[in-house]
């Protein structure tokens, strides 16, 4: 799992955040902070013949299967997807972020490939 974290990116956002093997693994607390809200997302699932599941909670940790999303984003097979908040999406306790093969909430199928998000939050 590769996780960077720029904060003050543009006078649009306080933190960008890329994760670039998103896995059906849960990656904990992908944010600096504990609160803010999601503006935009970029998922990357070019690699994969099949569509995925991007699964977010705001949590300070999860466990991909156990926990339920409160966002569910499908990723078409062998595209690249952006998905604009225009109100923005709170969260209170931090990002916890996870990619599978299926819809359903517990679902944990594993993509075959990695998949690349991008996410921009401000505090």
């Amino acid at each position: 799992m590769a996780l960077t974290r720029i904060t003050s990116p543009t006078a649009l956002a306080d933190e960008f955040i890329v994760v670039s093997e998103l896995t059906a693994t849960s990656i904990n607390n992908v944010s600096a902070s504990t609160t803010g809200s999601i503006y935009m997302i970029e998922a990357d699932n070019t690699s994969n013949e099949y569509p995925v599941y991007v699964k977010i909670v705001d949590a300070a940790s999860a466990t991909a299967g156990v926990t339920q999303p409160q966002l569910k984003l499908r990723i078409p097979k062998q595209a690249k997807t952006t998905f604009s908040l225009l109100s923005g999406h709170a969260y209170s306790a931090g990002l916890c972020l996870w990619a599978t093969t299926g819809s359903g909430d517990l679902n944990t199928g594993i993509p075959e490939n990695t998949i690349t998000v991008k996410i921009l939050v401000t505090d």
